[in-house]
C-alpha cells in the first residue's frame, strides 16, 4: 500500500467508496467540499505535496485545536 499519496486522488478514491457505499451525491459533495476546504488547502498553503499520516495528524493538530490525551490544559479527557 502506498503510504503517501496525491490529495485529490484520495478525495476522488473517498469518494467513490461512498458512492458505492450508498451515500447521497449530496453528503459527498459535502465531505469533498471539506476536504478540498480543509486538509487539501492546509497542502496546498505549506507546500505539501503528497498526503499522508503525519500530515493529517498535523492537520487536524494545527487548524482544530484537537487536544490529546497528553494535553495539560485540557477540559476534555481522552482515555
Amino acid at each position: 500500500m502506498d503510504l503517501q499519496q496525491d490529495i485529490q486522488s484520495l478525495i476522488k478514491a473517498c469518494a467513490a467508496y461512498l458512492r458505492d457505499d450508498g451515500y447521497s451525491e449530496a453528503r459527498i459533495s459535502d465531505y469533498q467540499g471539506f476536504w478540498q476546504n480543509g486538509v487539501a488547502k492546509y497542502m496546498e498553503t505549506h507546500s505539501i505535496a503528497n498526503y499522508s499520516a503525519d500530515v493529517g495528524e498535523r492537520f487536524i493538530k494545527n487548524y482544530h485545536s484537537c487536544p490529546t490525551k497528553n494535553s495539560t490544559n485540557s477540559p476534555i479527557t481522552f482515555m
